[in-house]
């Protein structure tokens, strides 16, 4: 039986909290556009571009609702981990089929 591999973490990777699993998720900053069905973290990490300060933390919150249930709410983007400084929160809204229609940066 082959021996499971470690995969290092770069330097500027950061975790992102996702209160839905209640699991941590190594990011990198990186992020492929071209999947066409984004999944709910990617969104996040698509999304995070619109937040200009540095941040180390990012906790989501879930729609409860159709027609985007599960689909993220809120990213909220923390410096200082998770009890640190809010630098930026992003609030999404979907349309009727569940498609993202906006994101609004507070």
């Amino acid at each position: 039986m082959a021996k499971p591999t470690k995969k290092g973490i770069p330097a500027s990777a950061m975790f992102v909290y996702d209160d839905a699993t209640d699991k941590y998720t190594a990011w990198d900053g990186t992020v492929d556009l071209d999947t066409g069905d984004l999944a709910t973290e990617e969104t996040a990490q698509a999304i995070a571009g619109l937040i200009t300060e540095p941040f180390d933390y990012i906790v989501l919150t879930r729609k409860t609702s159709v027609p985007a249930l599960g689909e993220i709410e809120t990213a909220t983007y923390k410096s200082g981990g998770a009890g640190g400084t809010t630098v930026g929160t992003l609030t999404l809204t979907y349309d009727s089929a569940g498609r993202l229609s906006t994101v609004t940066k507070t």
